[in-house]
């Protein structure tokens, strides 16, 4: 089945992205399951998981937030809403990890959990927003086979090619 629609995706998920974790609908709290992996990240997975699909989410907190469990609330209602896994990895401060090695190596390792299969769209929030399109780039630079959609919401992006670091081959 298709992916909702980014209009159908952002409406539901408004209510919820302020809320603590108890303050989910039971819906959604029964219709999904939580599991942390110590050094990639956390999957959250429907009750029903006939489908292969998964969406990568990576968060926001300034590029200094690093656990997704920050953002469980998200993650369970995105899985719930959008009836498929979700995977939010752990990642490095910036600008130390500079090729984003541990996001990298927790995006190979999720791909792997799956069979293979990459994930349907990366999703990301503020730094994470930043983050989803720098990781879309490296891989499509080592050839990987690439999400079809990346979602953003008010992503940290320097969209600017004159700028310096677009030409610095230090990120590439």
């Amino acid at each position: 089945s298709a992916m909702p629609s980014l209009a159908g995706l952002v409406a539901p998920l408004s209510k919820y992205m302020r809320l603590p974790v108890t303050a989910l609908p039971p819906s959604v709290a029964r219709g999904t399951v939580l599991s942390v992996e110590r050094r990639y990240g956390y999957w959250v997975h429907p009750t029903d998981r006939s489908s292969r699909r998964w969406v990568m989410y990576i968060h926001g907190g300034g590029y200094a937030l690093a656990n997704p469990g920050t953002h469980v609330e998200v993650l369970h209602t995105l899985a719930y809403l959008l009836q498929c896994s979700v995977f939010a990895p752990y990642y490095t401060h910036q600008p130390v990890d500079k090729m984003h090695a541990t996001l990298t190596a927790s995006y190979l390792h999720a791909v792997q959990c799956q069979d293979g299969a990459v994930p349907q769209s990366f999703l990301g929030d503020s730094a994470g927003g930043g983050l989803c399109t720098t990781l879309y780039h490296y891989l499509h630079t080592l050839g990987h086979m690439l999400p079809f959609t990346l979602v953003l919401f008010s992503p940290w992006v320097l969209l600017d090619t004159a700028h310096p670091l677009f030409y610095d081959d230090t990120y590439r």
